[in-house]
């Protein structure tokens, strides 16, 4: 390998591991603050973390990959490195073609991130969300809070074991009048 082609592929792997790092962060913080702000505490996430990391991945490596390859190139045309490169008789377009070693291997990357990783992480979030918002659903009966509270229709329970609710209280409130209903037992169900 020339020294160019290791001057390039070492630019861009540099910046693709801080944005990489970067994109997955921000990722994952968007999926925590969805489940955290449909109630679920966030010590029960801890155990859901590395299927975020799955998930998150097939989509920051691309993005991380362009963008370095980008700030890079920028960074190179900043620094006046393309000029002092084609005073030498060295045409700018080989430095960008010195990164196909850098795309191939990303290319690759994804692929078996889609095709391996990521069915693996949706099945193990899919097979995690009844426990997320059973937790959900203890925090908020623990604090008085409704379990559900949206367009007119509210749920209140008393208590919660698992999957059952003792003493639910529920009313909606509508064009048609104001509804309210009470259950000494009930069970929920995650359905779509």
């Amino acid at each position: 390998m020339r020294t160019l082609d290791r001057y390039v592929l070492s630019k861009v792997a540099g910046r693709f591991g801080l944005l990489l790092t970067i994109f997955v962060g921000v990722v994952i913080g968007g999926q925590l603050g969805t489940f955290i702000g449909r109630g679920v505490p966030p010590e029960a996430l801890l155990a859901v973390i590395p299927t975020f990391v799955l998930l998150a991945l097939p989509i920051a490596v691309p993005l991380a990959s362009a963008t370095a390859m980008l700030v890079a190139i920028g960074g190179m045309v900043r620094a006046g490195e393309f000029q002092a490169l084609a005073a030498a008789g060295v045409d700018p377009r080989r430095v960008i073609l010195r990164m196909w070693p850098f795309v191939l291997a990303v290319s690759l990357l994804v692929a078996l991130l889609a095709h391996a990783a990521l069915p693996v992480a949706t099945s193990s979030l899919r097979a995690n969300l009844g426990r997320l918002f059973q937790a959900a659903i203890a925090t908020k009966v623990a604090g008085r809070h409704p379990i559900r509270e949206q367009d007119g229709l509210s749920v209140w329970a008393e208590n919660v074991e698992g999957r059952r609710l003792t003493d639910v209280y529920i009313r909606r409130v509508d064009a048609d009048g104001d509804l309210a209903v009470y259950a000494p037992r009930a069970e929920w169900a995650l359905t779509e």
